[in-house]
């Protein structure tokens, strides 16, 4: 790294201590690109559906950012660029669900936040590893989520169903 960013050797070292400091400004820095590009999507009549489109689409372009930052094995979680950066990040996809769904109680924000990113950083993450039956081309995300969308909306309503019969069940058992 530090030849190909021509600098010493030991320059790394001095900016950013150490391997996991490195890893963590890469991360602060994908975090920082993420929420660049979904927050344009925030605007937008179909803003839940978009946002996810361009966390897919950043995947792609950004492979490695990605891996980095959903790694903390790697990562100094409690740098404060870093948690700023991931924090705005995933306040994007909160503010896309609210302005999707109108949600106003906390918990079910936070639980609706939660499956969207599931959805989406499963996509992304099958995607990369090659595990769709897409290429590998972030000009594909588009109709890729217009294809999978009604089927992940009704998969969503059969689980919605039967989680309601699950705690219906266990109310009455």
């Amino acid at each position: 790294l530090s030849r190909r960013a021509g600098v010493s050797h030991a320059a790394p070292t001095y900016h950013f201590g150490d391997k996991r400091g490195l890893f963590t400004a890469l991360a602060a820095e994908g975090f920082r690109m993420l929420h660049q590009r979904t927050s344009q999507a925030l605007n937008r009549p179909n803003a839940l559906i978009e946002t996810g489109r361009c966390y897919v689409e950043f995947a792609l372009d950004h492979p490695g950012h990605f891996a980095v930052m959903f790694d903390v094995s790697l990562l100094n979680a409690d740098d404060p660029d870093y948690q700023r950066e991931r924090g705005i990040a995933f306040e994007v996809l909160y503010e896309a669900i609210r302005r999707a769904t109108r949600v106003r109680d906390d918990t079910e924000l936070a639980a609706q936040t939660l499956a969207a990113w599931l959805a989406v950083h499963g996509v992304a993450t099958l995607w990369l590893s090659g595990n769709l039956p897409y290429e590998r081309d972030s000009s594909l995300v588009a109709g890729a989520f217009t294809e999978l969308a009604p089927a992940l909306s009704r998969i969503a309503q059969v689980s919605a169903r039967q989680a309601a019969q699950l705690r219906s069940t266990a109310r009455s058992g």
